[in-house]
């Protein structure tokens, strides 16, 4: 590959972001190059450490440039006001959702990035990162889904299913980290060979994006994944039959503006360290935006001071959605009233 300026000039900047033995290589380049040496790519720079980071800068100033502003709260949130008409795009490395108030808005902003960057376009929000959409037009409401995603699964790891299983999680069953003593051989087998790992991190993306009442279920198996025992394992197959069954319940999104914010907490629930589980989830308007399910730091001595330990992170993630929503100058949306109602 011949050296030419531009490319020695983005050595040059690369070299200013990098430390340690990368700068190193990348300045025997910039040597090479300016002896008009030439160089055989081995490696795309797509393949190295700074490859997202360097595509997010990329893309980044490339929307600024064409009127998208980002929100500051959210900087993969963007949005373009004109007036009473407004243009939002949400990005996900190179996955983009743009959404506008017109039609010929929406097909102008769509035009736009693919003239420097290979996309293909979907008319219709139909699938996204592995979770489908319906959209109700009379309702002004959006239905999100995983029931493709567990389904496949299901059929990946061999699960089991079982329409009998109610509820995520056993009602009052408290695992320990430790394996029990009445274990066989083949259980133990068992356990070393399932695929823990794989499978609570499938189970924790469908907690995240459509499925908050599993929270508290995904939050006590997750503590075993580097050291799982039976009974975890066992749990874990469960809650994946009840996931299958609860396939097709989803989230709606949609139906007010205000943030509320819920709380909870257990107390000395943990059976070994005796800490106590806090518990949130903050809707905006009908929607489950953010959730929260963990052991909380230290001991609390009695409810009176685990629920208020409780209430920290919600109050703080119902912050942060009043945060996002304040930052976007779209027509409605600012001065959102919070209200936090504790459980």
């Amino acid at each position: 590959m011949k050296c030419d300026k531009e490319l020695l000039q983005k050595l040059k900047e690369l070299k200013k972001t990098l430390h340690g033995n990368e700068r190193h290589c990348v300045n025997c380049l910039i040597i090479k190059l300016m002896k008009g040496e030439s160089l055989l790519l081995l490696k795309a720079i797509y393949g190295s450490i700074l490859a997202g980071r360097q595509w997010f800068l990329d893309i980044d100033a490339y929307l600024k440039a064409i009127g998208f502003v980002p929100n500051k709260a959210a900087p993969c949130f963007y949005s373009i006001i004109l007036g009473e008409d407004f243009v939002i795009l949400l990005l996900y490395v190179d996955d983009i959702i743009i959404g506008a108030t017109t039609t010929a808005l929406k097909a102008k902003y769509y035009s736009l990035p693919r003239k420097k960057y290979k996309m293909t376009f979907n008319e219709i929000l139909t699938d996204f990162l592995n979770i489908g959409f319906q959209r109700d037009r009379t309702r002004r409401q959006y239905y999100m889904f995983q029931a493709t995603y567990v389904e496949a699964f299901h059929e990946s790891f061999q699960l089991p299913r079982d329409p009998s299983v109610q509820t995520p999680f056993t009602e009052n069953l408290r695992i320990r980290s430790t394996e029990r003593d009445d274990i066989t051989p083949a259980q133990r087998a068992y356990v070393h060979n399932f695929p823990y790992k794989k499978l609570i991190g499938v189970v924790l993306y469908c907690n995240i994006c459509t499925m908050p009442g599993i929270s508290y279920a995904v939050s006590s198996l997750a503590k075993f994944t580097s050291n799982p025992v039976f009974d975890a394992c066992k749990e874990l197959i469960r809650l994946c039959k009840f996931i299958y069954d609860d396939r097709h319940r989803g989230l709606t999104i949609g139906g007010g503006r205000a943030i509320v914010s819920y709380s909870d907490s257990d107390w000395a629930g943990d059976p070994e360290k005796r800490r106590s589980r806090s518990g949130c989830i903050i809707f905006i308007g009908n929607t489950p935006f953010a959730l929260l399910s963990k052991m909380q730091n230290d001991a609390a001595l009695s409810t009176l001071q685990a629920e208020p330990n409780a209430m920290v992170p919600c109050i703080q993630n119902g912050t942060y959605c009043k945060k996002i929503m304040n930052a976007t100058s779209i027509p409605g949306l600012k001065y959102i009233h919070v209200l936090h109602h504790i459980i």
